[in-house]
């Protein structure tokens, strides 16, 4: 069996602490990098893609994100999990709940923190 584990994508970020340009060309280049993943593992014949921790920076999503994320996830050969944690959880769920069928979700409640 062949896997690939990728994680923390964080995309669109905000990119405060560069130009509004830049961070328009690092927000694509989150988007490219997915799209660059569903053509590795086709290519190579990878069986599992499991994409832990955070997929997203925060609950904005820029709509081009999300289409160009469902087109790559669509794309993918391989069975594809999510796991999802921390900073965006609901958000994250929400998100990867519009794709069904395509992916699976691994669903876990946060633990409580403990001071």
């Amino acid at each position: 069996m062949r896997f690939i584990h990728a994680g923390d994508f964080h995309l669109d970020s905000a990119f405060g602490a560069i130009s509004p340009e830049k961070a328009v060309e690092r927000r694509q280049e989150g988007r490219d990098l997915v799209s660059a993943l569903a053509d590795y593992v086709n290519e190579n014949a990878v069986d599992l893609v499991l994409l832990s921790g955070d997929l997203l920076d925060s609950e904005e999503l820029f709509s081009q994100t999300g289409k160009a994320v469902a087109a790559a996830l669509g794309r993918m050969k391989a069975q594809v999990v999510v796991a999802p944690v921390t900073m965006i959880f609901v958000a994250q769920t929400a998100f990867i709940g519009r794709w069904r069928g395509v992916i699976t979700s691994m669903y876990s409640k946060p633990a409580p923190w403990k001071p």
